[in-house]
């Protein structure tokens, strides 16, 4: 449904999964896996619960790999389930033309590849209208580094597009490490959660070794006959609000660059499941889709195939492990190179994640935004496809955005912390006798209620809120009509919608203010404009209530607020507009602000402009205007406030 409006998906529910309950239950087992559905949508609908293993099987650098997958499927046989972890470096011993790196792999004391056999699997179906389970946790990393220094990475960009340039390779998917200390996985765990809600989430536990997955990216489900596998090619960072997210979206989706990325990665696949599959039976069922998660955009296909009959699992794993999306194309003189230029193993970062069931089918993740710890150290992998167009310092820097769900536990400005779940959504709204005749919406006397919806339901798509528009509109029309009946010239309706869809509305006292000799305070603390959350109305407003009870104290009307690049932002309660050039001018959203509704209907009938207003021009001013629905235009001045040039009253 989001496609019809939209240039990227959505899901159709988040956090169905009481997984604070499950872990609280479970994490002190020696193993215990969660394979958890976080991101919900028409396929990704199932979690699934493996507690009490009845044994395991590993693959170290000196076992048969044919004994391997005869040993897991001779369980599979016996109707149980197997699930665990293939590392990156399995593909040495799966692979013929690798195995002369094998002797990299020996060095190591971990298994290339676990996997605990379960009696049977507790599976959860979630509803889409089910419940919203997301929680404020506390979790500190500290001692954060990478493995490698910029200049080493710019290196080693220069030296894969010196083998592009000599035909070894199209792309190479090369990845760094991320290293840091944890002594709490299971609050990590819930912690990452609340930021990166996915499809194929993961916690694994094997005695003191942690695997914490937040994959977006299915490496292959296996249905019957039928296989599909749905890589991941093509990275754009969210926007600050909904209409930016649909600029970044739609860029993404048609930016040359990332279709190159992209095609080329779904045709390595397709290029490997026909080595496993009936002729003919490849397709590429859907190309070029944009999913939306908290902080970025991520660019998907789809391809499918169905299976020969004689296709046993160590012959599927030799045609498609590990997933092309993670290596580059041509696959295997490409991991070569990777081989060459990556400081360390990769480890089970970018191999598979899963289970195989009795049935013998089986759900693989790629571990990419995964963490492997082992006690208290924990290292994550971070990458991105390089081309020959690739700039190796904005590729660098897409590295750090994709770590961003790790490193940057709060969306920050200088003196406060916002929280990104525990939030609920804001409109109020002026109900005044006055306007009744004018109102086009027939809600009697809703001031701009067209704006005001409009704002929320656009927030609402924002954040993945629920929302019931017919209800919240027949709620402010009940609420009108009892307005109306009553004796009240003017009244104030606030509206709040918190994340499930539940949403209140109270009536509140329209307080009358002078107009006259107005005065406003100007706040010292400086707001960061890459803070979402100022381009939205909503209950986390810690800085702005403290500021604005400090100026009301004081006999301020309000408080005006400033960035960090020194350009006015907006009040407390109000938007700013200056007179300038024979109209009105208010500062430019992308300042970071709250684009009012009363400021975008003067922007709407052309009475006011916006544009970039700086601290000085703003002190220049012998007065100028504040403005909201609730009150409309007030001019004020400004008092003594430390930002002017010689601390006199401004």
């Amino acid at each position: 449904m989001q496609q019809n409006f939209y240039p990227f998906i959505q899901p159709k529910a988040l956090y169905p999964l009481n997984s604070k309950e499950i872990l609280a239950k479970y994490s002190k087992d020696n193993v215990f896996m969660l394979f958890e559905t976080g991101y919900v949508t028409d396929n990704e609908n199932t979690s699934y619960i493996f507690t009490h293993p009845i044994k395991s099987i590993s693959f170290y650098p000196d076992c048969d790999i044919d004994s391997f997958f005869d040993n897991i499927q001779q369980e599979l046989n016996s109707g149980f389930y197997a699930a665990g972890y293939f590392s990156y470096e399995f593909s040495y011993y799966l692979l013929d033309k690798l195995n002369k790196f094998q002797k990299i792999s020996k060095e190591s004391a971990s298994p290339l590849a676990c996997f605990y056999i379960f009696k049977e699997a507790e599976i959860i179906k979630h509803d889409f209208n089910g419940n919203f389970f997301c929680f404020n946790e506390s979790c500190e990393i500290s001692n954060f580094s990478l493995n490698i220094n910029k200049s080493e990475y710019v290196i080693a960009i220069d030296k894969i597009k010196e083998y592009i340039r000599n035909g070894d390779t199209y792309q190479v998917n090369y990845t760094l490490k991320g290293l840091f200390d944890c002594d709490d996985p299971v609050s990590l765990y819930l912690k990452l959660r609340e930021k990166q809600a996915v499809s194929y989430s993961a916690f694994m536990k094997f005695n003191d070794e942690h695997v914490l997955s937040f994959s977006p990216e299915l490496f292959f489900r296996k249905q019957g006959s039928l296989i599909y596998t749905r890589p991941m090619k093509g990275t754009i960072k969210r926007g600050k609000n909904l209409s930016e997210d649909i600029n970044n979206a739609d860029f993404l989706q048609n930016d040359l660059k990332n279709r190159a990325e992209n095609i080329m990665i779904v045709d390595l696949l397709r290029n490997d499941l026909g080595k496993i599959s009936e002729i003919g039976s490849v397709k590429a069922d859907r190309l070029f889709d944009v999913e939306r998660y908290r902080t970025l955009f991520q660019m998907t296909s789809q391809i499918s195939a169905v299976l020969r009959e004689d296709m046993g699992w160590k012959r599927i794993f030799s045609g498609i492990f590990p997933s092309g999306s993670v290596t580059g194309a041509p696959k295997l003189r490409t991991m070569e190179i990777i081989n060459e230029l990556e400081k360390e193993q990769r480890g089970i970062y970018t191999g598979a994640l899963g289970f195989f069931t009795p049935n013998n089918d089986a759900v693989f993740n790629i571990p990419i935004r995964t963490i492997h710890l082992k006690g208290q150290k924990g290292e994550i992998g971070i990458g991105s496809g390089i081309t020959i167009d690739s700039d190796a310092e904005d590729e660098f820097q897409e590295c750090l955005l994709k770590a961003r769900f790790l490193t940057d536990f709060e969306i920050k400005n200088t003196q406060t912390q916002h929280k990104i779940n525990d939030f609920y959504l804001i409109e109020t709204i002026k109900w005044d006798r006055n306007q009744m005749l004018y109102d086009k919406t027939g809600k009697k006397g809703l001031y701009l209620l067209d704006l005001h919806l409009k704002r929320l339901y656009d927030s609402a798509e924002y954040f993945d809120f629920r929302i019931d528009r017919e209800k919240i509109s027949d709620s402010l029309f009940n609420i009108s009509k009892e307005v109306f009946e009553s004796d009240k010239v003017v009244a104030i309706i606030r509206l709040c919608l918190f994340r499930d869809g539940n949403f209140n509305i109270e009536l509140r006292q329209h307080d009358k203010i002078k107009r006259n000799s107005l005065r406003v305070s100007i706040s010292n603390i400086k707001t960061n404009p890459d803070d979402v959350f100022f381009y939205h109305k909503t209950s986390n407003r810690e800085l702005y209530n403290t500021e604005f009870l400090k100026a009301r104290d004081a006999g301020y009307v309000d408080c005006i607020f400033t960035n960090s690049r020194g350009e006015v932002t907006e009040g407390a309660i109000s938007n700013v507009f200056i007179w300038k050039n024979n109209r009105l001018i208010t500062p430019a959203i992308e300042s970071g602000l709250l684009n009012g509704t009363f400021r975008q209907y003067l922007l709407d009938k052309g009475i006011a402009v916006e544009q970039v207003i700086t601290v000085e021009e703003l002190l220049r001013q012998q007065y100028f205007y504040i403005g909201n629905s609730v009150r409309g235009l007030l001019r004020v001045g400004l008092m003594y406030c430390s930002l002017s040039p010689r601390g006199q009253c401004c």
